[in-house]
């Protein structure tokens, strides 16, 4: 096929925000998961796949509130960090809050979390700098300290 060629969608399976642009994940008619990409929002004519998708994500989100939430513990030992599989995405930006603390474990930097679903869990900051680097920015920014005599009493 070449570049000016159409694809059909087959169904639209997420969704994100890049750089301020919505973008949903899209499986394509004739091809495997495999091939799913991420699309804008204004390059996807199919505004009905859209409309479901959305639907389904509403009605998924007022389940979920239903259900009864249980407190986070926190865990003590490094080898309990959790694996990449938490999210399918590599983009956590719609689902982190906030980042709460970072802290020294060892050789290891260890970020907390707080989810916007109100759950609180700590990953190292090497997953950090994939999954929500801005998040790790404004972290950095909102906890630097600058001298106000310069350079020179810095020891």
């Amino acid at each position: 096929m070449k570049d000016g060629d159409i694809y059909t969608v087959d169904k639209i399976v997420g969704h994100r925000r890049r750089r301020g642009t919505k973008q949903y994940l899209v499986k394509w008619e004739g091809y495997s998961d495999s091939e799913n990409t991420w699309e804008d929002e204004k390059n996807i004519f199919c505004k009905k796949l859209i409309k479901e998708y959305e639907e389904s994500q509403r009605k998924l989100k007022k389940g979920n509130r239903q259900v009864n939430k249980k407190k986070a513990v926190p865990r003590k030992s490094k080898k309990d960090l959790p694996s990449s599989s938490r999210c399918v995405t590599n983009d956590w930006d719609e689902l982190v809050d906030r980042i709460v603390s970072v802290e020294k474990n060892g050789p290891i930097l260890v970020v907390w979390l707080l989810f916007k679903d109100g759950k609180k869990d700590r990953f190292p900051a090497s997953e950090i700098h994939i999954r929500c680097p801005l998040h790790l920015l404004e972290y950095y920014e909102s906890n630097l300290v600058f001298c106000e005599d310069g350079v020179n009493d810095i020891k």
